[in-house]
């Protein structure tokens, strides 16, 4: 849905429910420091700037990063010997309908 997001309680109640919590905010957190490693040899390498993540996590670069690390993560997934099993109960316990969704929040 691309100018929509989930809602942040259904996504919620959709982990809890599936016990999928725990593994979701791991994964998302190795995804984060994936994303911030990426981004510091980035830009230490092209800039030779130093790199504060106070500054990149509110940059738009930051969500071109953490997408990335993401893909990466799912790809990685699909080889491992039960990857294939947990994509598809991540896919199939999280699936969620359209009105699950809402607009994205933006800053004024």
């Amino acid at each position: 849905m691309n100018d929509s997001v989930p809602s942040p309680s259904v996504a919620l109640r959709k982990m809890t429910e599936s016990g999928l919590l725990d593994y979701i905010v791991e994964m998302a957190g190795n995804c984060l420091n994936m994303a911030m490693e990426t981004a510091q040899d980035t830009i230490a390498a092209d800039t030779g700037k130093l790199f504060v993540p106070q500054n990149w996590i509110k940059s738009k670069a930051s969500l071109k990063d953490i997408r990335a690390a993401v893909k990466q993560m799912v790809a990685s997934l699909k080889m491992l010997p039960d990857g294939k099993k947990v994509l598809a109960r991540l896919n199939e316990d999280l699936a969620m309908n359209k009105e699950d969704f809402e607009a994205r929040w933006t800053a004024d």
